[in-house]
């Protein structure tokens, strides 16, 4: 092979990590912004029954809305719309993610309607009855936040369509607009001695203010991105016809969403949602168990959550943004055995830099929770308890990136059902050990259950890759 021929490749995969880099660099502005304003609406509100009613006015609509359908469609409709930008289908493209934008908004337009239906049954469900103290103002809060619903699921379809088209900077940036929205209604209010009533209010909807932001920003990022590269409006694209009759062809007896490819997308959505409701399920219980041990528990166990995560959501979660449209044009090319060197490559890359991120986690733990948190109330003690459960979470961290990047193989295969039974039984094996282990190695056993689970979920995960991409190449 020539010269030129062995630069190309090396050329690509360098710029594909400066990009990571970049993404990289954004999801850390976005952590110290979200950290910044954590720490503004501690020393606002304290713990405050203002605090408890904003939390929970929110605690639904983030559920359902942001950490649910937006989580899991600005995953599905990427593979999809990727393929759509690659074969320069600007057209279908954007009808695509605009039918996946309007399916979405009217979804959750009707679990707004629901849940404003039911908002009585929700504040008996929070411990809110008729006459109870703060019902009122819990009932204002969340009825404004209901109205944040649909925006959520519009910016991830926004970002999946920027991520699809090559423009990660403006996918990753948007929550930093959401979190600034939020700091600037808490600084205000702390700044001016505002009571806490209205500074609640205030809080709710900088709330609402900072998703319509967001979601404007990607959706006016990606008008941007087509005028740059196909030199095509939004009416000009959408009037964009890109052989459709050809495509349509290609699927007699389909519909024509079926045509327009968001069949598949749809398909996808339900393992992924049994996925997330796997995770979610698993985090419920850890906290379930640790709430009934000794006091402060829970507590140590979020705080030890959050340093271990923190990796994985600034570094693993910008690999996997641009590993997915990568992935998901080399499987449309020439399927899962085309994509499987990228994939090897991005896990070689990632297991470089998380082993030995693990390893720091492991051996400092004790000194970082103290940098970070020892301080006031938060004791020798608490440092302590919060180390044993930070020992098995940190361990964990590299595994979990094995698992969340051989995912995005399947997403871009568009075969997701065994992984959601790896999930299935690595919950249950978690779990299990949890319950099993907790009453005799105490609160450091749901760290380790979390290793012990992410250890089988990472081989069965790296498993089922190895073996869907040698039945595929025959």
């Amino acid at each position: 092979m020539s010269a030129p021929a062995i630069a190309k490749p090396r050329g690509k995969r360098f710029t594909a990590w400066i990009l990571i880099g970049g993404v990289t660099a954004v999801h850390c502005l976005v952590a110290a912004v979200s950290f910044l304003k954590d720490l503004t609406f501690a020393a606002y509100f304290g713990t405050s029954q203002a605090a408890d009613l904003v939390t929970t006015a929110f605690l639904l609509p983030e559920a359902i809305s942001y950490n649910l359908i937006a989580a899991v469609i600005g995953i599905a409709a990427v593979p999809e719309l990727s393929r759509r930008w690659q074969e320069k289908q600007y057209g279908m493209f954007l009808r695509s993610a605009a039918r996946m934008a309007l399916h979405a908004a009217l979804l959750m337009t009707g679990a707004l309607l629901l849940l404003f239906l039911a908002k009585n049954g929700m504040m008996a469900l929070f411990g809110y009855g008729p006459g109870s103290a703060g019902t009122g103002e819990l009932e204002r809060l969340y009825v404004l936040l209901l109205f944040s619903m649909p925006l959520f699921p519009l910016f991830a379809i926004g970002g999946a369509a920027l991520q699809a088209s090559g423009a990660f900077y403006a996918a990753a940036a948007g929550p930093i607009v959401l979190n600034a929205a939020m700091l600037a209604a808490l600084s205000l209010s702390w700044a001016g001695n505002v009571p806490e009533q209205s500074g609640s209010f205030t809080y709710a909807a900088s709330i609402l203010a900072g998703a319509g932001g967001m979601t404007l920003m990607v959706w006016a990022a990606l008008r941007r991105r087509l005028r740059l590269v196909a030199q095509l409006s939004f009416a000009s694209a959408w009037r964009q016809k890109d052989n459709e009759a050809a495509v349509t062809a290609a699927v007699t007896g389909k519909s024509r969403m079926a045509a327009g490819g968001l069949l598949r997308v749809y398909r996808d959505i339900l393992p992924l949602l049994l996925l997330n409701l796997f995770s979610q399920m698993l985090y419920a219980t850890e906290r379930a168990i640790a709430a009934n041990m000794e006091p402060g528990t829970l507590a140590g166990l979020n705080y030890a959550y959050r340093i271990a995560q923190f990796p994985n959501w600034v570094f693993v979660a910008a690999v996997t943004a641009v590993l997915l449209p990568a992935l998901s044009r080399s499987a449309s090319a020439g399927g899962g055995q085309a994509a499987k060197p990228e994939l090897y490559r991005a896990l070689r890359a990632t297991l470089g830099l998380m082993l030995p991120a693990a390893a720091v986690l492991f051996w400092l733990r004790e000194p970082v929770i103290s940098l970070l948190f020892g301080r006031g109330a938060f004791g020798p003690q608490s440092v302590a308890l919060t180390s044993e459960l930070l020992a098995g979470y940190s361990l964990s961290v590299a595994l979990q990136a094995v698992s969340v990047i051989c995912l995005r193989y399947f997403l871009a295969c568009g075969r997701l059902y065994g992984p959601a039974a790896v999930y299935l039984a690595s919950t249950v094996c978690t779990i299990a050990f949890d319950l099993l282990a907790v009453r005799s190695f105490g609160a450091a056993a749901l760290g380790y259950g979390a290793l012990c689970g992410w250890a089988l979920n990472a081989l069965l995960m790296f498993m089922l890759v190895v073996r869907d991409s040698n039945n595929r190449s025959g």
